[in-house]
């Protein structure tokens, strides 16, 4: 699922900006036109931001903190990085070869990343000093994100068994078993008060003390990216045989389902100004899309953008995105 980044990328859809290189800024475009899928290169202009990386680097995960900062994570090199003020800057983790994979803010003003290899916790300051916790009884750690309980939630992989994490402020830490069907996959809080997470081809809901059930079945698919839009539904993208799909579930087990078709790639989702966004690509480009409610997609391609990645909404109220690109398109 992880590919070589070579660039962190922020798109400014909803504000003007340059590029960071030396290099003229090439204007991707946008526009409002009504359909089930509309691309808008031709329909006006939506500037780009583009922040390179080291060439060694690679970006996976994003999420912005409440300072401004936008943090990411480096997969390839084990580092953890942070876009603040136009400056790019990385930290090595203590353990080499960590592999961090996603990362949040936490309630305690501080960044904490799940390390793939060797599973670990990993929490990150404002100023880059990072500490590890190792995750009891866990190999193998994933997705993370913030519980409505206000501890730290995580999905992971132990010695035969897919499990879920919990991890309070205070330290404490908790593990319970998936169903031995579930893949380790996303996880997010719902507006219910309970922890949603996919595994493979279902989605469980699962209280904060720890009871599993299973909510939905798309049969032969593989569903990631879970997040709660502004009408309280679930959304998430999943792939099967068709190719790459847009879902949206109700709390009430009502599936509604937009098709994209065998040539698109979408790799992750958030919710912001009313709309689902997704990291996406197509035969005509990369960047990021708006969803409606009424899976109406407006694309915005980013020039010089291959394979758009990770997504968030920054303190600056733009959305940021990871892209795989050749650093060396930012550099002439």
């Amino acid at each position: 699922m992880l590919r070589s980044l070579k660039a962190v990328l922020v798109c400014l859809i909803l504000a003007g900006c340059t590029f960071h290189t030396s290099s003229a800024l090439q204007p991707a475009t946008a526009g409002l036109p009504t359909g089930p899928s509309v691309p808008a290169q031709q329909l006006g202009e939506s500037p780009f931001e583009v922040f390179p990386l080291d060439r060694a680097q690679d970006a996976t995960a994003i999420a912005s903190d409440p300072y401004g900062s936008i943090w990411f994570t480096d997969y390839k090199t084990s580092r953890i990085g942070r876009v603040s003020g136009g400056e790019v800057v990385t930290f090595a983790t203590p353990m080499r070869f960590s592999h961090p994979y996603d990362i949040v803010a936490a309630p305690d003003g501080n960044m904490w990343f799940t390390e793939w290899n060797g599973g670990r916790l990993g929490r990150v300051t404002p100023d880059g000093t990072i500490t590890e916790k190792s995750a009891h009884d866990i190999n193998y750690l994933y997705y993370i994100c913030v519980g409505p309980d206000g501890a730290l939630w995580f999905t992971g992989a132990g010695t035969g068994s897919n499990v879920v994490g919990r991890m309070t402020q205070a330290g404490q830490q908790t593990r319970f078993l998936l169903p031995a069907s579930a893949g380790p996959g996303d996880i997010t809080a719902g507006p219910d008060g309970r922890l949603w997470i996919s595994g493979g081809d279902k989605i469980y809901r699962m209280t904060v003390t720890g009871s599993i059930t299973l909510f939905k079945t798309i049969h032969n698919a593989y569903i990631a990216s879970l997040v709660f839009g502004a009408d309280g539904d679930l959304w998430f993208w999943f792939h099967n045989q068709r190719g790459f799909e847009i879902g949206r579930l109700t709390t009430a087990g009502i599936l509604t389902t937009f098709p994209l078709g065998p040539h698109h790639l979408v790799s992750d989702l958030i919710s912001a100004y009313g709309k689902i966004w997704a990291a996406y690509s197509d035969n005509f480009g990369d960047g990021v899309a708006e969803i409606d409610e009424d899976g109406t997609i407006t694309k915005h391609f980013a020039p010089e953008c291959y394979i758009s990645h990770g997504l968030a909404l920054g303190a600056d109220g733009n959305i940021w995105f990871t892209c795989y690109k050749s650093i060396d398109a930012y550099l002439k």
